[in-house]
């Protein structure tokens, strides 16, 4: 018997270099800036009829509350790195695997073949085909397989859901991290049998939610400031109301 497969695509390496916010009490709660001596000196220039001033002094700033400083970390995206683009993964090509082990991520997607009535009832999964047991999503969702074939490409790219942290915090070591696994539905055009065009819209279920559009992506490489949110009206994908 002959069955129809599909394809689901997974970008578990998307990388954007973000920024730090710093949020303090205000009017001396958090700290002061102190002064020191200052001096002023005056001087001529007689063959130039010009009169010179230098003033010096010396300051310091200093944090006396520290519990009044919050970190808001990675919440302002500074530029993107990688892993979002169309690249795909190629499991019968050795240069792609050395690649992905050694940690050089130069492509983005990696594709798995799913029965062609296989139906996706999460908007978030981890690509090993389970939750890692630690990650509390729920009994049910902890003893999901995600995809029959999980198995195979989890052994054969090598990828690990154990719970890691990244013990260098450098840009070098973010650049090359690859043991992210687990993946949201990102937003998506599809096909509609009804109209013949790409009009039917999955909105992003991530990090990035309603505000995805066109243009965007200066946003994310940090040339333009702020994300609008945007609604699809799920008939025409170029319809959308920022």
């Amino acid at each position: 018997m002959v069955q129809a497969i599909g394809l689901i695509g997974f970008k578990n390496a998307i990388r954007y270099e973000a920024g730090t916010m710093i949020i303090l009490s205000a009017w001396g709660q958090t700290g002061n800036t102190f002064y020191g001596h200052a001096d002023m000196m005056l001087s001529d220039n007689a063959a130039t009829k010009m009169h010179y001033g230098h003033f010096t002094y010396y300051s310091k700033s200093q944090v006396l509350q520290s519990r009044k400083i919050i970190h808001g970390r990675n919440c302002i995206v500074k530029d993107y790195i990688g892993g979002n683009g169309h690249k795909v993964w190629d499991a019968s090509n050795p240069d792609d695997l050395e690649d992905y082990n050694s940690g050089e991520l130069t492509k983005d997607i990696f594709f798995v073949p799913v029965l062609m009535n296989h139906e996706v009832d999460t908007n978030h999964m981890d690509i090993t085909g389970s939750y890692h047991a630690d990650i509390g999503a729920g009994e049910e969702a902890n003893k999901a397989t995600f995809y029959d074939s999980a198995a195979i490409y989890r052994t054969f790219w090598g990828w690990r859901n154990n719970i890691t942290s990244l013990t260098d915090n450098s840009y070098s070591a973010v650049r090359r991290a690859r043991d992210n696994t687990i993946v949201f539905q990102a937003h998506q055009h599809m096909y509609n049998p009804g109209s013949g065009k790409m009009d039917l819209t999955i909105m992003d279920k991530g990090h990035w939610g309603d505000r995805v559009y066109p243009g965007c992506g200066k946003v994310r490489r940090g040339i333009e400031t702020y994300l609008k949110p945007v609604k699809y009206d799920n008939t025409n994908t170029m319809g959308f109301t920022l």
